[in-house]
């Protein structure tokens, strides 16, 4: 995106899990409120609704039974080193456990 002041594109701000931690705490972002950090990227999470959540749960068991021996499924969470901070309530146990 570039800037009418200088028409060079600028960059997005990469957050911190301890960053968004502090947001919490200074209350920019409240702890109930549906956000993740992912690679850095904050963003705004819609709730999941029932459709979601049936869908989920219909392809995780479909996708199970499927599944070659020796693998699994993992639904809705982190795959590889990355990691994913939710701003919300458990966020504080999950900083200070190191998850």
């Amino acid at each position: 995106m570039a800037t009418a002041a200088t028409d060079t594109p600028s960059e997005a701000r990469r957050f911190t899990g301890d960053e968004v931690m502090r947001m919490v705490e200074a209350g920019i972002l409240g702890e109930d409120e549906k956000a993740e950090l992912l690679d850095g990227t904050l963003s705004v999470m819609t709730p999941q609704g029932f459709d979601h959540g049936d869908v989920i749960t219909r392809l995780t068991m479909t996708l199970a039974r499927t599944c070659p021996q020796g693998l699994f499924v993992r639904p809705q969470v982190p795959i590889g080193r990355r990691r994913v901070w939710p701003a919300r309530a458990g966020l504080r146990s999950a900083v200070a456990s190191g998850a």
